[in-house]
This record gives C-alpha cells, structure tokens and sequence, in this order.
C-alpha cells in the first residue's frame, strides 16, 4: 500500500526500512551514553517527545522523501525500547527480583507488539498507512502523559561499606555478622531509609528531569567499552551481517 502511494518511486521505498535500520543504533550510541550520564527520565521522556514529533511528521507527510525523513526521526529513539527500558526495570527491583521482572517486561513487550502488529494489518487497510502513524502517535501521547507523572529517575548509586550498606540475606533468621540487626536487608523487609543522607523521597524530587548523580566522565568509558566490543570477533562479524542484509534491500 505504500508503494501504490508512490508510484514513480520504484525501489526507494526500501529506504523506509533501511535508513531506520542504521538511525536505530546510531541513535543508542547517542542517547544511551547520555542516559547514563545524565539520568534515564530526560532521555526516556525526550525519546517519547520526539516519537511524537517523527510519527505526526510521517502522517503529514506529502512526498516520499518527506516520509522517509520522519521515519528516520522516529527510528533515532526507537532503539529505547530495546536498551533504556530494560535498563529501567532492572534498577526498580531487588537483585534477586531482576530476572523474573525483566522476563515480565520482555513477555510483555512482545506480546504488545505482536498484537499491534496484527492490528496494524486491518487498520492500514480500512483506514490507510498514514492512520497507523496517528494511532502510533496517540499511543505515545498518552504514555508521555502518564509518563510525566508516574516515571521517575531510576539512577541511583548503592551505598558503600564504609557507609555501613544493609546486608543482604535470605531470611531473618541468619547470622548479620555482628552488625545491627535493624540495618540488615532481606528478601521480607526493605532496609532503613535514610534521608538525612539522602533527602527525604517527594513528588517534587521525583519529577526533575535530571539525575542528582550526574556523571559525565562516564561518556569516555562508554565509548571505549564500545570499541573494545567490536574487537570482540564474533560480536563484529555479527554487526557486518546486520548491516549487509538492509544494505542489499538498499541496492
């Protein structure tokens, strides 16, 4: 159907998939370094914005090359959900909690888009393709409107020993190694909070876009991790092969 909308276009319309294939890595390397600077909520928040901003792009869109532009927009921080997401979920939840939340998330998250997917077939046919953009749209509108108000900063330092950090155990009824019984964590009680350290827990705090732990120095390190990945063989091997297949629906 979007072929038939453009219909001197022969192959270009591949670029709608493959142009957004590369901006959805390129855009993690940008966005992901930043998040772990700067805080997950302004980067989650921001993707959604500009989603948003991609997705009414591509419903207005009256050329080809207009569509694939809006499109690359979107694909820029459509990787998030891939990468700051679960990095979110893990960081809301215990040690011992992550495995079965991440699993919850993935569950859900491929079962949503499985359903979407399906969805997307019979409305682009009774409504036309520019209709699955403003769906998409509407959708992320009302998960910036909830997201505002119940998404908050998950990025947080632990505490160190020298902090006298809670001890982890299994149940109430192990040995605290001498420490003080009421500063010990288990898997039944939550440890002692302790805003005189760290301030008291509001909606005004929970509402800021940046992180009280900012760390831009980790920007480098981002970076060179990456690198040292790629010198990984099988890692390498396995990004030329992603990049060969869009490439050849390119040509």
């Amino acid at each position: 159907m979007v072929k038939a909308s453009y219909p001197d276009s022969g192959t270009k319309t591949n670029d709608l998939m493959t142009y957004p294939t590369l901006l959805m890595g390129l855009g993690n390397l940008i966005s992901m370094p930043i998040a772990m600077a700067a805080g997950r909520r302004i980067v989650f928040l921001a993707s959604i914005v500009i989603m948003i901003a991609g997705g009414l792009w591509c419903s207005l869109s009256t050329s080809l090359d207009s569509h694939i532009a809006g499109r690359a927009i979107m694909s820029l921080v459509a990787g998030q959900s891939e990468a700051l997401a679960p990095l979110m979920v893990q960081e809301i939840f215990f040690l011992h909690e992550k495995g079965n939340k991440l699993g919850w998330f993935i569950t859900i998250q491929n079962v949503t888009c499985g359903a979407f997917f399906i969805m997307s077939t019979y409305l682009v046919a009774a409504f036309g393709w520019k209709w699955w953009y403003g769906l998409f749209t509407i959708m992320n509108t009302v998960i910036l409107i909830l997201s505002v108000v119940f998404v908050s900063e998950t990025s947080y330092g632990g505490r160190d020993e020298k902090d006298h950090s809670p001890v982890v155990q299994a149940n109430h009824d192990q040995e605290t190694d001498g420490k003080d019984h009421q500063n010990v964590a288990t898997t039944k009680s939550r440890p002692v909070l302790d805003p005189a350290t760290y301030g008291p827990r509001t909606w005004k705090a929970d509402l800021r876009l940046l992180s009280p732990e900012q760390k831009w120095s980790i920007l480098l390190t981002f970076y060179k991790q990456v690198l040292q990945g790629l010198c990984v063989p099988s890692i390498l091997w396995l990004l030329l092969l992603n990049g060969a297949f869009p490439w050849n629906l390119h040509l």
